[in-house]
């Protein structure tokens, strides 16, 4: 079950937030540096619209808002790197404005608030405490978005100078990752503890999450992990600073691949900075593209031993979409899928749930209406059991091990490991869904399918193939007898009984109340 009433958990937030109580679940939402900007109207960049997007999360489960301040470029007038609606050197005024127009304003209504002297994130942190809400500052650690165009305007100064400090100085590919800022070269890590002290000096929030996930590749090898490892621990340091000067505790959490090994893989070595005491959260997901439906938090807390376990927070991570495995075509998250998700969560013991592009205004992955209702209901279990929720076979896609199941061919048995953290007892009608890909004689295939040694019988075609993923040619679905089902793990047995071999792409269990 979910640890959200751990004895630690009362500590953190008493030391990050009066305002918050133990009796709240964990449940936090990232929201990033041009969202905002993107939603609204240029008439729309005043105090009161900046307090209604908070007002918004306030009055229902949400516990903590992430507000992520910067891509390379700030999103405010920084005193260590540009703000991002700053000139481009050889790019003429004028067309800088055509490009930031094209891609949503973020640029133009950021300025237009620095204009009238707003801070938007000092703002919304004390609308956040206000509305008891615990506010935080997320960093984003290495963005490279639009990387392979060198004069867009995302770009720091600091990275279109240095060539010779990104992981491959001599890529010029469409690639993003080469161009990404390599952590072993001091400078780099000097640039980014600039701005991490500058966040901590300029916003009183209850902690700082570093966000390694944005994007995934710092360093040319994970030889060279102690580079980074050294950053957190300084970034400890000047946390514990500020905390003297604040009075309280400033938290550090870090976002990381799902699996221990993975991070570890990319030179992320979470589980070391938690036994050093450097981080007090670790939110573990998936890159853009695939959410992971069953991340085994026990391996966690094995890796981090008895008494760090004790100490830390470990949080589900999700992304606004989703993947059966790598190159497959994703599809946009659902509310049935965040709730399966979060049922799976809490069944393998995390202590919260995180969002990560998931916004309002309908920009993704739900309608605005559908999103509010998902806030105030929130993704506890008392909500969860009574609504639709999918389950779903995702994987990991950043570092190994990858968990990857899918695809299966049909000429031999087919064998699918599925995640389902509700209790049978509690559930309405179970279906099973399979969809497959094009090929010839599909629609002829027969199969028999088997779910924990139980054959299912019955079966009909399921119509509705957009909010299925990896973009199928045909879905069928079957009706699951419960008490064929478990809590935990599930295995499915695909056979085909005739016709040409075929390939399965996408599993999940599917349940009406």
């Amino acid at each position: 079950m979910l640890r959200f009433l751990f004895p630690c958990l009362l500590t953190i937030l008493v030391c990050s937030s009066s305002l918050l109580t133990a009796e709240k679940e964990l449940f936090i939402i990232n929201e990033d540096s041009s969202h905002f900007a993107h939603t609204r109207k240029a008439e729309e960049m005043d105090v009161a619209h900046l307090e209604a997007f908070i007002d918004q999360y306030a009055g229902g489960k949400v516990t903590h808002l992430f507000l992520n301040p910067n891509a390379q470029r700030a999103s405010f007038r920084s005193k260590t790197r540009e703000a991002i609606w700053d000139p481009v050197p050889g790019v003429a005024e004028e067309t800088l404005h055509e490009r930031w127009k094209a891609s949503g304003n973020w640029a133009l209504h950021w300025k237009i608030l620095h204009d009238k002297g707003i801070d938007p994130y000092e703002v919304w942190i004390r609308r956040c405490r206000e509305k008891n809400i615990s506010p935080w500052i997320s960093m984003r650690m290495n963005d490279i978005h639009n990387v392979n165009e060198p004069q867009h305007y995302h770009h720091s100064e600091f990275w279109r100078s240095n060539p010779q400090f990104r992981i491959d100085p001599n890529h010029t590919g469409s690639a993003w990752e080469p161009y990404a800022l390599d952590y072993a070269h001091p400078e780099v890590r000097q640039h980014q503890m600039n701005f991490v002290e500058e966040l901590l000096e300029r916003y009183d929030a209850d902690g700082i999450e570093l966000d390694w996930l944005r994007f995934t590749k710092h360093l040319k090898s994970k030889e060279d992990a102690h580079f980074i490892d050294d950053f957190v621990a300084e970034v400890r340091k000047r946390a514990d600073d500020w905390s003297k000067k604040r009075g309280r505790k400033i938290q550090i959490a870090v976002r990381v691949p799902s699996h221990p090994d993975a991070a570890e893989s990319i030179g992320l070595n979470a589980v070391h900075w938690a036994k050093q005491g450097w981080v007090d959260m670790i939110i573990v997901a998936t890159f853009w593209g695939t959410t992971n439906f069953d991340i085994r938090f026990d391996r966690w807390r094995e890796r981090l031993g008895e008494d760090t376990a004790k100490k830390i927070l470990l949080l589900g991570g999700t992304e606004c979409m989703t993947g059966a495995y790598p190159g497959a075509k994703f599809t946009m998250m659902d509310v049935p899928t965040l709730y399966g998700f979060a049922d799976n969560m809490r069944y393998r013991g995390a202590d919260g749930i995180y969002l990560f592009n998931w916004f309002d205004r309908g920009q993704h992955p739900v309608a605005d209406s559908i999103y509010q209702e998902m806030l105030g209901g929130g993704l506890t279990a008392d909500t969860t059991r009574t609504k639709e929720r999918r389950y779903l076979v995702g994987f990991l896609n950043v570092g190994a091990p990858n968990d990857v199941q899918l695809p299966k061919e049909t000429d031999q048995s087919a064998t699918v490991r599925i995640l389902m953290g509700a209790n049978p007892a509690e559930l309405g009608t179970a279906f099973l869904v399979l969809a497959f890909a094009k090929r010839n004689g599909l629609e002829s295939a027969a199969f028999s399918v088997s779910l924990n040694g139980t054959e299912l019988g019955l079966h009909e075609k399921e119509s509705s193939l957009e909010t299925l993923g990896s973009d199928p040619a045909r879905a069928v679905k079957f009706h699951c007898p419960l008490d064929s089902l478990r809590r935990g793990e599930n295995e499915i047995v695909v056979r085909q009984t005739s016709g040409e071999k075929q390939r399965l792409v996408w599993v999940e269990l599917r349940v009406v109340p």
